[in-house]
């Protein structure tokens, strides 16, 4: 039988993208109900890096769906550190009991 996530998990691993620190995290409601905006803010390492909140992959839906703040470094970096502001859209991607953060620093579960 065909098993396409463990062929993703085979793949080699990025060397442009990392978890990286965050320092708040916040869950709130979006404008229609039943909603939800993950807000996440911290302090980069490169200014020209972009941040990304990654959901994980899961086949069964979790207590507390997992979501990696990743920075991803393209062209040239700049080793002058930034504040960066990222949002996700996590209508979708809400655990039984709300949703993880993970950074390198900490992680911090959030309930609606």
């Amino acid at each position: 039988m065909y098993n396409a996530l463990n062929d993703l998990r085979d793949l080699p691993q990025s060397k442009g993208a990392r978890i990286i620190s965050f320092d708040n995290a916040e869950l709130r409601p979006g404008i229609v109900n039943e909603t939800y905006m993950l807000i996440v803010n911290g302090m980069k390492p490169y200014i020209t890096m972009e941040v990304s909140l990654v959901p994980l992959i899961y086949v069964q839906k979790p207590d507390f769906w997992s979501i990696e703040v990743l920075g991803i470094q393209t062209g040239i970096g700049l080793p002058a550190a930034g504040p960066y502001t990222a949002t996700l859209d996590v209508t979708h991607f809400m655990g039984h009991e709300g949703i993880e953060v993970i950074g390198s620093n900490k992680t911090q579960k959030l309930k609606p």
